[in-house]
């Protein structure tokens, strides 16, 4: 009775239940209604920000409907002036300044020299003893032999440059400061020597043309390049602007997903995947030998189908010695189907050195996923089993 359960138990063990095997997901859906199908619905997640820019509270904004009254800049200050606004919204500072005007920035310098333009070498020019750029350019209704036209890359402030015009002689050179590159907005003029640094900050000025008002809260030394005007109480303002804005989406990406820590689901965005159920594939587990005893036997089977009806050829004459019983040879199980050798084909079972009587091996084939028809076959087995049990202890006591 041990011997068939430990034989019943095999057999259970061998029988394989399969896992259910699935496609990978796609947006595709399956047509088929025979295919079992899965579905799962998957969106596009996102966070609410703010877009938009600072305005003054007066201005409407159209593009930015909404306004953050607590997000807030200032603009810079305003010039110095003689009223400023009453608003709360505006930041007012009054103090006592003192305005002036200073020359204007220059750009050009014409150059004109008492013997020949061909006499000079080179010119070096300097802001505030930094070297600066520059280069010749044309020279309107000029004396080509001896004037030339400099420009500089950027305008400067005239106290600020000094210049040497190196020269293969000495001699004299006439320096016209200008804004513009035409002679009529020459307003300053200089007779140096070559080859020697002349400060352009002794210029003498020349019908000047001045920058508007300028504003210092500290008295302004005039050295010569000022015009200097009395001190007043002035104010200036900043206004402040506040945050004028539109809420937007900004997605985490162009993908979809099921959730996503920290972001919103946005319920019209999304995308339905599906996954079908794979067809079962039926293979055969190479044919495995159950020694009992640890013998070592050798078998050969060639299989032929039975149903469980027609399992007749367990004789009597065939189930003598089943104390001997050594083997069972097991593969797997389909629905209700027991495989047999053919008569030739023998087990042959060694127990020391007695031989025993031949024995048919079952074989079972590999079943199917489904677990009634499992537990079909195992009660079939159990009942064979108990036959098998119930004519050997008959046998035996004969």
């Amino acid at each position: 009775m041990k011997k068939a359960l430990l034989i019943i138990l095999l057999l259970f063990l061998t029988t394989k239940v399969s896992a259910l095997s699935y496609s990978q997901w796609q947006e595709t859906g399956i047509m088929d209604e025979n295919k079992i199908v899965e579905f799962e619905n998957r969106y596009r997640f996102y966070k609410i920000v703010q877009e938009g820019d600072y305005y003054p509270i007066t201005t409407i904004a159209y593009d930015y409907p909404l306004i953050d009254y607590t997000n807030t800049r200032l603009t810079d200050y305003s010039t110095w002036q003689n009223t400023c606004s009453l608003d709360e919204n505006y930041v007012v500072e009054e103090a006592v300044v003192y305005p002036y005007k200073q020359v204007q920035s220059i750009k050009y310098l014409l150059l004109t020299i008492d013997t020949s333009i061909s006499d000079i070498t080179s010119i070096e020019i300097y802001n505030n003893n930094t070297k600066v750029d520059h280069s010749t350019v044309e020279c309107y209704n000029c004396n080509l032999d001896k004037q030339m036209t400099i420009m500089l890359h950027a305008y400067y402030y005239l106290p600020d440059l000094s210049l040497i015009v190196n020269s293969t002689t000495n001699t004299t050179v006439t320096i016209s400061f200008a804004r513009g590159s035409v002679v009529p907005t020459i307003f300053a003029t200089s007779i140096i020597p070559t080859n020697q640094l002349h400060l352009v900050s002794k210029t003498t000025l020349k019908n000047p043309k001045y920058s508007s008002f300028l504003y210092s809260k500290e008295p302004v030394v005039n050295n010569g390049f000022y015009q200097i005007y009395p001190s007043a109480l002035m104010c200036r303002q900043r206004n402040t602007l506040y945050f004028h804005y539109r809420e937007v989406k900004e997605y985490y990406d162009d993908n979809y997903y099921l959730e996503l820590d920290g972001y919103i689901k946005d319920e019209e965005n999304f995308k339905t995947y599906y996954r079908y159920l794979l067809p079962e594939v039926k293979t055969t587990n190479e044919e495995s030998i159950i020694d009992v005893n640890q013998a070592d036997n050798n078998i050969n089977l060639t299989e032929e189908v039975f149903t469980v009806d027609e399992v007749n050829w367990l004789e009597e004459s065939q189930l003598l010695d089943c104390e001997n019983e050594r083997f069972l040879e097991v593969t797997s199980i389909e629905s209700e189907e027991l495989f047999v050798p053919e008569e030739e084909k023998e087990v042959k079972i060694k127990d020391n050195d007695t031989t025993s009587s031949l024995i048919p091996a079952l074989k079972i084939e590999k079943g199917n996923t489904n677990i009634i028809y499992i537990l079909a076959i195992i009660l079939i087995i159990i009942v064979i089993a108990s036959i098998i049990t119930i004519i050997c202890r008959k046998n035996r006591y004969k």
